[in-house]
């Protein structure tokens, strides 16, 4: 039995590294991920954003080469931009909103007012 599990565990370690090298350089490809979803999210509630952003997200898988893993991924990540882009909203920005925006001023000082005499 103890070598059953170790036969199924070996084989999703090689399989893991098979899926990882389906990109020609996998810390790029995850750095390039984690960096345009984050633009994604910073979007918000606006989809008009969020549909110009997530095309950033599929491009990040052109490197991958015709891996089916990554084929499968980036339709997955296709499909949501789809859903982005179907929910846009006449008139909303296509940029994303500077952090700290909507959270009053940034700068405290800026905002002082002059003392009167």
């Amino acid at each position: 039995m103890h070598v059953y599990f170790s036969t199924i565990a070996s084989l999703l370690v090689l399989a893991g590294i098979c899926v990882a090298g389906g990109c020609e350089n996998p810390a790029s490809f995850k750095k390039c991920l984690a960096q345009t979803r984050a633009e994604v999210n910073i979007c918000g509630i606006n989809m008009t954003c969020k549909c110009l952003r997530q095309e950033n997200v599929v491009r990040c898988y052109e490197k991958c080469g015709d891996d089916s893993y990554y084929r499968r991924l980036k339709l997955g990540e296709k499909g949501q931009q789809q859903i982005f882009c179907s929910q846009k909203q006449p008139g909303e920005s296509e940029d994303m909103p500077i952090i700290g925006s909507e959270g009053g001023p940034v700068d405290q000082k800026s905002e002082k007012k002059p003392d009167r005499p």
